[in-house]
């Protein structure tokens, strides 16, 4: 390499880059710094009536729009108007950001029962037919022991 580099050692060329690059790493790492430093705690609001959660989340400072959550067995035990999801997630987030509140309505709590029915049919049906194949199975293989026993 010292050939390549006209009778510069590997050592002075590697030491050169290090020397050039320090200033630009520690800039990015301040700037990673100053932006966490920057950022505002978002509170978790879930499960919290979304006209309050609307209000909490505003009082510090973030822009709110609500959405109504589309059904989902999660929200099968949910309250009408309960938030059930931000985005973002609470946690740390910049100043004045946009959040979304998702929240459950009496209907989304009905639709997301029968998701709920609908889907332990299904886990019953699968039940069901995983105790047939056993059974069939058993009989099987029990004709099959049977004939060796003959």
């Amino acid at each position: 390499l010292g050939g390549l580099l006209g009778g510069v050692s590997s050592i002075d060329f590697a030491g050169d880059i290090i020397k050039e690059a320090a200033p630009m790493i520690e800039k990015s790492l301040d700037r990673r710094y100053e932006k966490k430093q920057s950022l505002v705690q978002l509170p978790n609001v879930i499960d919290i009536d979304v006209d309050k959660a609307s209000s909490i989340i505003e009082d510090t400072g973030f822009k709110v729009v609500t959405l109504q959550a589309k059904p989902n067995v999660r929200y099968a035990n949910n309250k009408n108007n309960e938030v059930v999801m931000t985005e973002p997630k609470a946690g740390p987030v910049d100043p004045g950001s946009l959040v979304k509140v998702y929240y459950v309505t009496e209907e989304v709590i009905k639709e997301s029962n029968k998701l709920k029915l609908e889907q332990a049919v299904k886990v019953e049906d699968l039940l069901n037919t995983a105790q047939a194949v056993k059974k069939a199975a058993t009989s099987t293989f029990m004709s099959y022991i049977n004939k060796e026993d003959l």
